[in-house]
């Protein structure tokens, strides 16, 4: 039944989970080093040119505003499109399997 023994099971689950905990820290630190790089150039935007950094954070919440908005409208058309797709595919594997039996058939009967 269990073509691998538990030991190797085991040390891959554990390989797995040594791999996400490494992937979440260095995201982790990746989201803070962008965080301080970002409001550290909005303390200088802010020193140099108040008034400039204030059209920035408009245009950023109008785009920041536009992505969501897409991402909201654009999720169900492509979870629509996937289905669809799994329709197609689930069509042309039974097709194939059809036509597999019956060339397996008619050689059986031939034969």
């Amino acid at each position: 039944m269990i073509k691998n023994p538990v030991g190797r099971q085991i040390t891959r689950v554990e390989g797995d989970a040594e791999t996400l905990k490494n992937l979440f820290s260095s995201i982790a630190i990746a989201v803070a080093r962008i965080l301080f790089c970002f409001f550290g150039m909005s303390v200088v935007m802010i020193i140099v040119n108040y008034k400039l950094y204030i059209l920035i954070l408009i245009l950023l919440h109008i785009v920041l505003y536009a992505f969501l908005w897409f991402g909201k409208n654009v999720r169900p058309i492509y979870i629509n499109l996937r289905k669809k797709i799994a329709e197609i595919k689930s069509l042309i594997m039974e097709t194939i399997r059809g036509f597999l039996l019956f060339r397996y058939l008619t050689r059986k009967i031939i034969s």
